[in-house]
């Protein structure tokens, strides 16, 4: 994985500078997976029949987590695409986190009793990012469709306090736009979207 990933990208927003924390740990494991998907669908190693992820290129993507997640689907054929997004998730950080801090991108301090500080390295290029992806989903166009998937992930996933319910809502109403009408993307970009009101549904049981 480089520093420019989309995932980087991803766990980096994730981050609280202010406080050293990944903030909404389980909500980035989400994002995270739903961003694995999107990068393999991107790169056709990823196709739908009715509903269903169907590897269509097994072969090494040259990134470690995308070929981790591709090589699970490959061995579970025949799965929806929420399944993939919400199938471990922890791991997911625990593997981004781990190559952003080899790329030297962010430090990791553990604690004992809190959760892990996580410090960002070039905080610069965190507040650009949140820059941009704040003006996509506040209506402006994207430049590149990369852009565009990065908002709608940040919006259906409402990720490190950036997307709330308005930007949410707003943002899944422009997922054409924001996909570059690329079907598969919407389905993962949903996908990601119910996985996370259903998570919440758990966790406040049910109400």
């Amino acid at each position: 994985m480089t520093e420019s990933s989309l995932p980087a990208d991803v766990y980096l927003l994730g981050c609280d500078m202010d406080k050293r924390r990944l903030r909404g740990r389980w909500r980035v494991g989400i994002v995270l997976r739903a961003a694995a998907l999107v990068e393999l669908v991107s790169r056709d190693k990823l196709g739908d029949d009715s509903g269903r992820v169907t590897v269509t290129d097994s072969g090494p993507t040259g990134d470690a987590f995308l070929d981790t997640v591709l090589g699970e689907i490959a061995a579970r054929p025949g799965k929806r695409w929420r399944y993939w997004i919400r199938r471990h998730d922890s791991a997911a950080v625990r593997m981004i986190q781990d190559e952003l801090v080899l790329d030297k991108a962010i430090r990791v301090t553990p604690r004992r009793i809190r959760a892990d500080e996580v410090s960002v390295v070039d905080t610069g290029r965190v507040k650009r990012l949140r820059k941009n992806v704040t003006g996509l989903l506040d209506g402006g166009r994207p430049a590149d469709p990369a852009e565009g998937v990065l908002a709608a992930l940040v919006a259906a996933g409402e990720l490190g306090g950036i997307a709330g319910s308005r930007r949410r809502r707003a943002a899944m109403g422009r997922l054409p736009e924001l996909t570059a009408r690329n079907p598969k993307l919407d389905t993962v970009i949903r996908g990601l979207d119910k996985t996370r009101r259903d998570k919440m549904s758990a966790a406040y049981g049910g109400f």
